[in-house]
């Protein structure tokens, strides 16, 4: 029957005061209600079911039958806790039908959770089972056991012994267990996910979001803070607070677990439209995110950004090596150079960036000539109209490079005491603006000169320490000469020249390996630096010298001309021994025993280059610089006055003549060239101040609309600058009163 804790008691004291020798059963829910009818019983001895667990194997159920042998044994009165708690844990134990129907020499309350739908069952089943024998106390249940697997590392009772005795003497709350007992009734926490969950009803993160390791190392340790935005924890904490940029807000869209996280990482970008206007913003955080993890496994990416199709080249960076040869490829593929390429790769763009050559009679040419070699060599083609000058350049009396001082004569007018030598093989004037871009960002001031090489372009290097006559003709000695302190040899460049990227080392294939020429140039300065740095051997300054250029053009045009020299051209074929037989081309011209060409053909039955090439006289073979290189100790200030502070200037647009840009240069002796727009402009010294500069602007300008200028000092860049053009006011006069004002 069912009663309330008063009722209970008077109950229990009837079969007390009665004769009944069978045992009384309580059920209870809860521990207060136990306790208060246990403290009415008076003088009774306790008995626990945890007691009959054997001590051998403390994770086993109650021995059920030592247990009644040992009622059978007692001589006072006794009350049972635990039936309960262990019957719901273990429902098939025949521990009630063992103690119903027995009886004793002394009383017996048997107390016990979760006991009265049992006991009403008995009584249905067993009708000498009464209402006399049994009572249940109306009261809400105060405890649960959950059961935990031994792969999930929280607190928890480590054997059913233990949680009998827990539970038993009137434990409340949630009980954790890891037994090997298969307990039923009960839920069970089989994944750290799991435990987590039971601790948090809010937690809504799926169990897939992470593997099972990583959510049982946030059971041992749930910080979220301080990680790394590729850790899982960081992952985490977004998922339970939300992303933390604009960008992550993206990632955290596509990444319903943490592998998708990794990979949306890179990938999410691809899912904005390009022409979007926040796209800007979210790529240059992803950029500077990735840029921080030069080992990021960009490979996918690369491999899913071609869904962006002709937009692709948007969705690259400069972050890794990997990324910097898909640029150049990409670009060969749209045959365009995209405005935003300062920002997709800047030492790309600075490569390409217009290096004004100020030589004599042919500064012009050679300016608009490795302009259009590098972009055509950066797009992977030949244009009609450029192949046709690099003919007209290779005949007798056109050849420009002619005009030039010799490397020779050049590094004896530099030669100094305090200089040291740097040789970089194979480096042409092509790289002149990269390498104006490398200086400044390594703080190093530079004087470019530029010079022949000897023909053929070709590089003898000495045998047993030595040059031979012959050999001293072929662009090595310059180096044995030298006297003081002199680097090794630096083949990098060359080494790339000829051997390329696998697998892009093909003939007609996108010159990637350019993305490798500019990583080792960049070497070679910082190597530099270190010498100006350190001294080296007392150095102040370093002379940058090669041997010889390269083409890539003459790779690419594969053409073989008609003349089959007697040793079958040599040197893939760009120059070639003279023979008493041999009746040369046009486009070749006889040095140093050798035939050399200053076309793009190659002789006949040569072996083709792969990559690029040298032996021959086109001007990116011939033509090489001479870089003086000290350490910028001296910061040089440069602005437009008046906005020194501020982000742009604002000069004025006149109604007749050119737009006039002044800067201002703390070195009066600066020599001052402007680039805007692709062009360059040579900065005209104020008469009266020396200090100030006027740059004249040709072409065509709109007002309002900000500009970005560079400012050189000769070859070095000194500060990038914006500004904007106003409308020159004119004053004009009212017909009526006579007031002037001002009018565009």
């Amino acid at each position: 029957m069912r009663t309330t804790v008063d009722g209970a008691i008077a109950a229990v004291h009837r079969y007390l005061d009665g004769d009944s020798t069978y045992p009384f059963f309580v059920a209870v829910e809860n521990a207060p209600d136990t306790d208060r009818i246990v403290q009415s019983l008076g003088d009774f001895r306790q008995m626990k079911l945890s007691d009959y667990c054997s001590s051998a194997c403390p994770d086993s159920s109650p021995e059920e039958d030592r247990m009644i042998d040992a009622l059978y044994q007692e001589k006072s009165n006794v009350f049972i806790r635990g039936s309960g708690e262990y019957l719901t844990l273990w429902p098939h134990s025949p521990l009630l039908d063992c103690l119903f129907d027995k009886t004793f020499s002394h009383k017996t309350v048997v107390f016990g959770r979760n006991l009265s739908e049992k006991l009403e069952r008995l009584q249905e089943r067993e009708s000498k089972f009464t209402f006399l024998r049994w009572l249940a106390v109306d009261s809400e249940p105060d405890f649960s056991v959950i059961g935990v697997h031994p792969s999930v590392k929280i607190p928890a009772i480590e054997d059913f012994r233990q949680l009998l005795q827990t539970i038993e003497t009137g434990a409340v709350g949630k009980k954790y267990v890891r037994t090997n007992l298969a307990l039923e009734n009960i839920p069970y926490i089989v994944s750290a996910w799991d435990a987590i969950r039971e601790c948090s009803d809010s937690f809504d993160v799926p169990e897939n979001a992470l593997s099972s390791e990583q959510w049982g190392e946030y059971i041992k340790d749930s910080h979220l803070d301080g990680e790394t935005p590729l850790h899982w924890r960081t992952f985490l904490r977004q998922k339970l607070r939300g992303a933390q940029s604009d960008y992550f807000r993206l990632v955290m869209d596509y990444s319903p677990d943490y592998a998708a996280y990794r990979r949306s990482i890179a990938s999410a970008i691809l899912r904005y439209e390009y022409s979007a206007p926040a796209f800007r913003t979210l790529y240059e955080e992803r950029k500077e995110l990735l840029r921080q993890y030069p080992d990021y496994d960009i490979s996918e990416y690369l491999r899913d950004s071609r869904v962006r199709d002709k937009e692709r080249i948007h969705y690259l960076t400069d972050n890794t090596k990997e990324e910097r040869r898909a640029v150049i490829e990409e670009l060969a593929h749209i045959r365009k150079i995209p405005d935003d390429l300062p920002l997709i790769y800047p030492d790309l763009a600075a490569y390409l960036d217009e290096y004004r050559f100020e030589t004599a009679d042919c500064g012009e040419l050679f300016t608009w000539y490795f302009e259009r070699y590098k972009m055509q060599k950066v797009l992977n083609e030949i244009e009609p109209d450029f192949l046709e000058k690099v003919e007209t350049l290779s005949k007798p009396g056109e050849r420009q490079y002619q005009r030039l001082p010799t490397r020779g004569m050049m590094m004896t007018q530099l030669k100094a005491n305090g200089t040291g030598l740097y040789w970089l093989d194979a480096l042409g004037v092509e790289y002149l603006g990269y390498i104006r871009k490398i200086a400044k960002k390594l703080n190093l001031r530079i004087q470019i000169h530029i010079a022949q090489t000897s023909l053929p372009t070709i590089t003898r290097l000495p045998s047993k320490g030595q040059y031979s006559v012959e050999e001293r003709k072929h662009n090595g000695s310059f180096h044995d000469d030298w006297t003081g302190f002199k680097r090794p040899r630096d083949p990098a460049l060359d080494d790339v020249k000829h051997d390329g990227v696998k697998p892009y080392a093909k003939s007609t294939a996108p010159a990637v390996h350019l993305a490798d020429e500019l990583e080792v140039i960049e070497e070679a300065l910082t190597t530099i630096k270190f010498d100006l740095v350190e001294r080296r051997e007392g150095v102040e300054k370093m002379l940058l010298v090669s041997d010889h250029g390269a083409s890539r053009l003459c790779v690419l045009h594969q053409r073989e001309n008609k003349w089959a020299m007697s040793e079958k051209g040599k040197y893939s074929g760009r120059c070639c021994p003279v023979g008493d037989a041999d009746e040369p081309p046009d486009s070749a011209t006889k040095e140093s025993g050798f035939w050399v060409l200053a076309n793009y053909d190659r002789f006949k039955g040569s072996r083709a280059a792969m990559v690029e090439v040298h032996g021959g006289a086109s001007l990116e073979e011939v033509i090489i610089p001479l870089i003086e290189i000290e350490l910028a100790n001296q910061k040089i200030e440069c602005y437009v006055p008046g906005f020194e502070d501020a982000e742009t200037a604002v000069i004025e647009k006149p109604f007749d003549g050119k737009p006039i840009l002044p800067l201002y240069c703390s070195n009066a002796a600066a020599r001052i060239r402007v680039r805007v727009k692709d062009r360059e402009y040579v900065g005209a010294q104020d008469s009266q101040n020396g200090n100030l500069f006027h740059v004249f602007l040709d072409g065509h300008w709109v007002t309002g609309i900000p500009y970005q200028a560079v400012a050189y000092d000769g070859d070095n860049e000194l500060t990038t600058l914006r500004f904007v053009l106003r409308r020159e006011k004119k004053s004009t006069m009212n017909d009526r009163d006579g007031t002037e004002f001002f009018a565009d």
